[in-house]
């Protein structure tokens, strides 16, 4: 594959794209039934801070596209195409400040988890003012204790992790 610059994007970058998005999907299956462990976020922040901004980027792209084709038009899977790809633009974008900073990557992967089912459902909390003041009321007892499991994952995971997939990358 060429772009209109005539570069080509690697065999192996195709590769590890591929397979970083696959491991995506099967982590979203493996925790899905899981109501308060959202793992996506974690693993696309470690993606974010260990791919270069362009592969994280088409990781989450893929990872959207499985889910679009796995469940079909739903507005879940719709909102998935634009808010993961955001957020791993934005992880990229804070990649120094998350690998020095363990408390502010817990902070920010916590907070996008909280928020993460209300930018979801956002096409339906845009129909009704009182509805969506009852949504986001409602919608705290699931979204803090997700955003709290977010914490505790990314803190006592997240360097292990990242420097699991650090010699990876490297091929060691």
């Amino acid at each position: 594959m060429s772009n209109s610059n005539g570069n080509f994007l690697k065999t192996q970058t195709l590769t590890r794209v591929a397979f970083a998005a696959a491991l995506l999907v099967c982590v979203y299956y493996a925790f899905n039934q899981i109501v308060y462990l959202e793992l996506v976020t974690a693993t696309l922040l470690l993606y974010a801070v260990n791919f270069k901004t362009r592969d994280a980027f088409l990781i989450s792209i893929v990872f959207s596209m499985v889910i679009l084709i796995m469940y079909g038009p739903q507005s879940f899977a719709i909102m998935y195409m634009v808010i993961f790809p955001i957020y791993t633009l934005l992880s990229s974008l804070l990649r120094k400040v998350i690998v020095n900073h363990l408390i502010f990557a817990a902070l920010y992967a916590g907070f996008f988890s909280f928020i993460l089912g209300t930018l979801v459902d956002l096409p339906y909390l845009l129909l009704s003012g009182k509805a969506t003041l009852i949504y986001l009321i409602s919608g705290l007892q699931v979204g803090i204790p997700k955003a709290m499991a977010t914490v505790v994952v990314i803190v006592f995971a997240f360097e292990p992790l990242n420097n699991i997939l650090k010699q990876i990358l490297k091929g060691n």
